[in-house]
């Protein structure tokens, strides 16, 4: 899905007829819902935010970089990998939060679902600085939960 085709969604979602939310606070809200969501995938061991690589002494962690995927003998301190075990080279699995979207790029999940679940975020992020009714907050958040739980059962 386009960024700019997400945007048009928020808006149908918050009934955003007059555009009160520009192009930017849009973004910013998606963006925020992306890692929000990320971060609760992650805490379910969500394989589809792993990435592995080798690692040695000093290296930078990659961009996005969240935590490992397991148990390494490794710290990560200050953005840096530091060996515990002596060795050399260390082969690490990690999760990654999603990179930042653009106005022209397009959502950051592989699955559509969870770009929807990040527009309801978003949406719901935005309609709460508003301070419009957030009785709609604990029912996304439990759709949120459902769909989690339904994609992991099977």
């Amino acid at each position: 899905m386009q960024v700019k085709e997400a945007i048009w969604r928020i808006r149908a979602m918050t009934h955003d007829v007059t555009e009160d939310y520009d192009d930017a606070d849009c973004v910013f809200a998606i963006n925020l819902a992306a890692h929000e969501l990320a971060t609760t995938l992650i805490a379910g061991h969500y394989p589809g935010l792993i990435e592995e690589g080798d690692f040695r002494e000093g290296d930078a962690v990659p961009e996005g970089f969240f935590k490992t995927a397991g148990l390494y003998p490794v710290r990560v301190t200050g953005g840096m990998v530091h060996m515990l075990s002596g060795q050399d080279v260390q082969y690490l699995r990690y999760y990654v939060l999603p990179k930042d979207v653009v106005l022209g790029g397009v959502m950051p999940f592989r699955l559509s679902l969870l770009n929807r679940l990040t527009l309801k975020i978003a949406a719901k992020m935005l309609s709460d600085e508003n301070e419009f009714d957030i009785s709609q907050d604990t029912g996304i958040q439990t759709e949120i939960q459902q769909a989690l739980s339904s994609g992991w059962a099977g």
